[in-house]
């Protein structure tokens, strides 16, 4: 986290934290300019992903063991009652949405079929405990 809010610091006092714009960085991506950016994925279940899910947890978990260092934070979605799962959500530390989904369908539970909608989605960590406080 330390590392993660040095870059930041230098980031934000460059004034680069926001839009492309601007000569250094006018045609590149969030992923491409900021050290901390990654991915984050979306991946929602199917009608019968609970069933998918029993049968490939196993693998799933052993896959999470073997690829846990390019994995920010992972963990299920629940549905508003906090009582069905519904999906999974991963923060990727990825430096394209190409690695991130080699990544996701290397997963188990995407090959057994356990999610039918994935969104993937370059993110920038800006504030928040987890940053360590804000990055301007």
């Amino acid at each position: 986290m330390e590392k993660l809010m040095g870059w930041f610091a230098v980031l934000a006092a460059a004034g680069t934290l926001g839009s492309a714009a601007g000569a250094s960085g006018a045609h590149k991506s969030v992923l491409e300019r900021h050290a901390g950016a990654g991915v984050v994925v979306m991946a929602r279940d199917g009608e019968d992903g609970t069933a998918r899910r029993a049968v490939a947890n196993d693998a799933h978990l052993a896959f999470i063991e073997e690829v846990f260092e390019r994995i920010l934070v992972a963990g299920p979605l629940y549905a508003q009652d906090s009582r069905q799962v519904i999906g999974s959500l991963y923060v990727l530390d990825v430096k394209s949405l190409a690695e991130a989904r080699e990544l996701i369908e290397a997963d188990p539970f995407y090959q057994a079929g356990v999610w039918t909608e994935i969104d993937y989605l370059p993110y920038l960590p800006a504030a928040g405990t987890w940053v360590g406080g804000t990055v301007w």
